[in-house]
């Protein structure tokens, strides 16, 4: 009788070493092409300051986070205050506009701010999980309208 053996469930990481030549030729390139719309600076600023963001401070926006994913079917973890997912969209959610920048994500709403922040992580799959879920908002940018017809 053959046993099933099955990997550990793995956490999301933040990409390639922020700040190094590698993650901005590869990642950012693919989060751009997965739908990505945040600049390149504000992206390499967020994952580099997620990695040391002090999230327990924020349970606020930890619910938020875990609500948004739950409803999703994507699974935070049993200490959601510890994800990645959770720290860059804290990060992203406490960020203003000071640079007078027409479109920033801090004009997003939580579950478009969400999506930008699963595709800053590669989560393709997370990504259409989330869409899927939620088919009233438009995730796609630069287009006419909020929701999809």
């Amino acid at each position: 009788m053959e046993t099933m053996e099955t990997e550990p469930k793995k956490e999301p990481e933040v990409p390639v070493e922020a700040g190094t030549e590698d993650s901005k030729n590869v990642n950012y390139q693919k989060y751009l092409s997965i739908g990505g719309v945040i600049n390149e600076a504000d992206y390499m600023s967020a994952l580099a300051r997620a990695k040391e963001f002090a999230i327990a401070e924020y349970k606020t926006l930890v619910s938020q986070a875990k609500g948004m994913a739950q409803t999703s079917g994507i699974d935070l973890g049993a200490e959601a205050s510890k994800d990645p997912r959770v720290a860059l969209y804290s990060v992203l959610r406490n960020d203003t506009n000071t640079s007078g920048e027409k479109h920033h994500h801090s004009q997003m709403d939580d579950q478009r701010l969400f999506v930008e922040v699963l595709r800053m992580l590669g989560e393709e799959e997370s990504v259409a999980k989330f869409t899927e879920t939620h088919p009233h908002i438009s995730f796609e940018y630069g287009k006419e309208g909020d929701k999809k017809e």
